[in-house]
């Protein structure tokens, strides 16, 4: 009786330890799982990023000219050619340091394929862009978790379809123009991109692609008050120079400034000059002025410097007022008063 006992008592502890493998396996699945999930959302948003710098390459073909509609430069010829304009390039460099992913990468490691095709069912040929994703193998036990998640959640974007084997996404990306209401879609697809002859109003956050914003005439910036504040006005340019017992005069055509900005001079003092054969003991009541004077600015240098022989101890020195020394010059542009 007593070992039928220790019997049913060994077979009760192994099945706790089978249901309690089974929960830790299935705990552990799912954890798998969500962490495969936790990259696959982030990519599908990639991808539709992606496919909108696609549309906005089209965007500015279109804008460049109407003709480009029928032709096969509508569309980027790889996807290197969307940096730096469209996506930010993203370098060998920085790409290893984990900083930023390349434009085909994808999660699983391997590269998404892009071509430019065309549609001969139609008069004029109609081109297209496509997208094709090779995913993680579906007949293989270690990679099957990533193929279910990221075909699950990839198979949703607008248009994508799975190959014959069902191992690859296809991703169709069709001329604008064959999108139904398509004055419209182009009409809110121009409020995501600037017209580069400065028509179109800049009304959201703006990345130039590490590129300059030229020509402008006027740069604001809302302040705390609700008012517009000028903020490419400013330090021009600014050097240091030696200055003497004239000053240094300052042409009022050295510079230029934008329009509602004016010109000012200003100085600010960098250093003192001994005469030859004399130490300072002391200076002080150091002062620059920089005054308008006919078609310029003239800056001078005055200070007390307590002046003594070099080579003589005998001699304690005197005060002198004296007008050599170092100067930095500075241009600005200033709203006007």
């Amino acid at each position: 009786m007593h070992k039928r006992q220790q019997g049913f008592l060994l077979l009760g502890l192994l099945i706790s330890l089978g249901v309690l493998s089974a929960i830790f396996l299935l705990m552990a699945e799912g954890l798998v799982v969500r962490q495969i999930r936790a990259q696959a959302e982030p990519f599908k948003e990639r991808m539709i990023y992606i496919k909108e710098q696609i549309d906005g390459y089209q965007l500015t073909k279109y804008q460049e000219s109407a003709t480009n509609i029928n032709g096969s430069t509508l569309f980027p010829r790889t996807l290197d050619d969307l940096s730096p304009n469209y996506i930010p390039t993203c370098s060998t460099a920085d790409n290893q340091n984990g900083l930023c992913a390349k434009t085909a990468q994808t999660p699983w490691g391997t590269n998404m394929t892009y071509r430019v095709g065309r549609d001969i069912t139609f008069r004029p040929i109609r081109y297209f862009a496509e997208l094709t994703l090779a995913l993680p193998s579906r007949t293989d036990d270690n990679t099957i978790r990533e193929y279910n998640v990221y075909s699950e959640i990839l198979s949703v974007l607008p248009g994508i379809r799975f190959s014959a084997d069902e191992q690859s996404l296809i991703w169709k990306i069709p001329r604008l123009v064959d999108i139904p209401n398509f004055e419209t879609v182009i009409a809110e697809k121009l409020k995501d991109y600037i017209n580069k002859d400065g028509t179109t109003k800049l009304t959201a956050d703006w990345d130039v692609g590490n590129k300059a914003i030229l020509n402008t005439s006027m740069v604001t910036s809302k302040g705390a008050n609700g008012k517009q504040v000028r903020i490419d006005g400013g330090v021009v340019k600014r050097y240091s120079t030696l200055i003497g017992g004239s000053g240094i005069y300052t042409q009022d055509t050295r510079f230029t400034c934008a329009t509602g900005l004016y010109k000012d001079v200003k100085a600010s003092f960098n250093g003192i000059k001994s005469p030859s054969g004399y130490d300072y003991l002391a200076t002080g009541e150091i002062k620059t002025d920089t005054k308008r004077e006919g078609a310029g600015w003239r800056t001078k240098l005055t200070y007390k410097a307590k002046q003594k022989l070099h080579s003589n101890s005998a001699d304690k020195g005197r005060w002198y007022t004296k007008y050599d020394g170092y100067v930095d010059i500075i241009y600005l542009c200033v709203p006007e008063l």
